[in-house]
């Protein structure tokens, strides 16, 4: 069985594992893992109403009501609920694929 094949049995489904706390900047640093066994870095700016640090990177961020997704230390998506960050991060890797 090829490693990506047995990462499919274990995880049939994309997950991320986020760091419990964010970095002294406020943001929550993980990896998104495939079905297919790809692992990407993640990295997310929460939304105002969620920030945890006195410290924030501008006037303009975080934003007022989304969630600003980084992948690879690039912005590609933002979305209003966590719950949509794995959906947001399959749906950019399966586009440019």
């Amino acid at each position: 069985m090829t490693t990506a094949a047995f990462q499919h049995v274990l995880f049939p489904e994309p997950r991320l594992e986020l760091k419990p706390e964010p970095n002294g900047f406020g943001f929550l640093f993980g990896q998104m893992f495939t079905a297919d066994g790809g692992v990407y870095r993640i990295d997310l700016m929460p939304p105002a109403s969620e920030w945890s640090d006195d410290m924030k990177p501008s006037e303009d961020l975080p934003h007022p009501t989304d969630w600003v997704i980084n992948l690879l230390g690039r912005e590609f998506a933002r979305v209003r609920r966590r719950d949509d960050i794995v959906q947001a991060v399959t749906s950019h890797l399966v586009s440019t694929t």
